[in-house]
């Protein structure tokens, strides 16, 4: 303490002098300090704060809990931080002239160099995974001995032709079957008008359907138009002159309206396509008769009974031309053959009657 109380005596003189002297502090020139008290006065701060810490250390002990020695990190301290570890772990410089038997022994343990933590263990090297060699390819060989072959490309397959798909229209004889199923239809139901047109339509794609023919004669006679049905199957005759259906219904119609001989007509131009027809030529012996031609109403009998002679009707019929004709032995074998066949009980009568009369 002697020693700090010289340091201060020696400044408050200097202050002092320079007071006297007016001159200012900051414009006095600074006198060269002898080395000496610039040492005196760096032992002096050594000194104090040696005292000061052991004093604060003495009368702040660390507890029995705390250790002296700092907790070691399990992470090593990167390489950059090595410095102020050193510089924190480096002891503090005693003053010269201060013996180290001064010092306390726990403020030795606590600048003694830490202890670095031990290093992490290693990791085990990581071995890349096995590659199998890549085979050499068969191929690449075979192109380097035909660069040739590598440069050809096989050209694509050629596409499938497209399939379009047309919708043909339906012939004329596929549009009058349609035609005629809807106007045979109208007809079951009594439709007659709708049935007209309607078979009047397949008959325009089909003139020779004698199907859809007949069936509009049927229309029209249904509704009274007589007319319209004979024109019907004469245009039919037109188109078929052949066809004997057809003949024998114009040739009833026409001998329903009293046209005797255009219904004779009808049959005998169409009787050579129908010369096995019983019923076409029986009728046409009957429209012989009416007309009061005899003997080709007999041969026309004939020639029926001669296909079905189980006709008892056409061997009446071929009796009655017969007497007209002037052969009553012929007839009275004629109306035999009648009865023995079925009749009905006003036909029977009939023949009965004729027989009697002519004596059989």
């Amino acid at each position: 303490m002697s020693l700090i109380n010289q340091m201060l005596r020696d400044l408050e003189e200097r202050k002092g002098t320079e007071r006297r002297e007016g001159v200012p502090p900051a414009l006095a020139p600074a006198r060269p300090r002898p080395p000496a008290s610039r040492a005196l006065a760096a032992l002096v701060a050594g000194t104090l704060l040696g005292g000061v810490g052991g004093a604060w250390w003495w009368m702040h002990p660390p507890s029995a809990e705390e250790g002296l020695t700092p907790p070691q990190s399990p992470v090593a301290a990167p390489e950059h931080d090595a410095p102020a570890a050193a510089l924190t772990a480096a002891p503090m410089p005693h003053p010269r002239g201060t013996p180290v038997a001064a010092q306390r022994p726990e403020v030795a343990a606590v600048a003694a160099p830490v202890a670095a933590p031990p290093p992490p263990p290693a990791a085990a090297p990581v071995r890349p995974p096995r590659v199998a060699p890549a085979e050499p390819a068969k191929a690449l060989t075979a192109v380097q001995r035909r660069p040739e072959a590598a440069a050809e490309a096989p050209e694509p397959p050629e596409a499938p032709p497209l399939i379009q798909k047309r919708v043909r229209p339906p012939t004329p004889e596929q549009q009058a079957s349609r035609a005629y199923q809807r106007g045979h239809q109208a007809l079951r139901s009594r439709h007659y008008e709708s049935a007209i047109a309607a078979l009047r339509e397949a008959l325009e794609h089909a003139p020779g359907h004698d199907a859809a023919r007949e069936a509009l004669v049927a229309a029209c006679l249904a509704v009274g138009r007589q007319v319209e049905a004979v024109a019907a199957l004469k245009e039919g005759l037109a188109h078929r002159p052949g066809s004997g259906r057809t003949a024998l219904l114009l040739s009833r119609l026409l001998a329903e309206q009293g046209d005797l001989a255009g219904a004779i007509l009808a049959l005998e131009q169409t009787l050579a396509a129908a010369p096995q027809a019983g019923d076409y030529l029986a009728f046409l012996a009957g429209l012989y008769q009416r007309a009061g031609r005899y003997a080709e109403s007999v041969g026309a009998y004939q020639r029926a009974v001669t296909l079905h002679p189980e006709q008892a009707v056409w061997w009446m019929g071929m009796g009655i031309s017969l007497e007209g004709h002037g052969a009553p032995k012929e007839a009275i074998e004629a109306y035999r053959q009648a009865l023995q066949g079925a009749l009905a009980p006003n036909l029977q009568e009939y023949v009965a009657s004729r027989l009697k009369r002519l004596g059989g």
